[in-house]
């Protein structure tokens, strides 16, 4: 009785291992799978690198904060100190990242077409500011 429960309790135990080792496997190759990223924009001290890029709309630009401060992706005229840093095209929400410290990210899906600019809320007086042109899709 002994060997019989011990056989059983390895034989739940290898299951849900197993069960859970591929339902992880899955889940990373659908998430990597789905999301392509068009760019891929670095946050240095005081830059967006490259800080004008041209995509296709429905495409996703991916923000990388590589520097050792905090930055954001925002494109909405009511955090602006300076409007002329906010350009959002007819029909388009403003973006707005929140602060992302270093090494975090912010990806973003651009389904309307148009040009976006965009700027770091803390940086705005030193002019990072940013562009995304989107373009239709033919």
């Amino acid at each position: 009785m002994k060997y019989c429960n011990i056989l059983i309790l390895s034989f739940c135990l290898f299951t849900l291992i197993s069960c859970n080792t591929n339902d992880t496997e899955t889940e990373q190759l659908s998430e990597n799978d789905t999301v392509q990223y068009a760019v891929t924009i670095e946050m240095t001290d005081v830059t967006f690198e490259p800080d004008h890029v041209t995509i296709i709309e429905g495409e996703t630009v991916r923000w990388i904060n590589t520097s050792q401060v905090t930055h954001t992706v925002t494109a909405d005229s009511g955090l602006a100190v300076d409007n002329s840093n906010v350009i959002l095209p007819r029909g388009a929400e403003p973006i707005n990242s929140g602060s992302l410290a270093p090494g975090e990210i912010f990806d973003y899906r651009f389904d309307v077409p148009g040009l976006y600019r965009y700027f770091c809320v803390p940086h705005e007086a030193a002019e990072m500011v940013g562009e995304v042109l989107v373009e239709t899709q033919n």
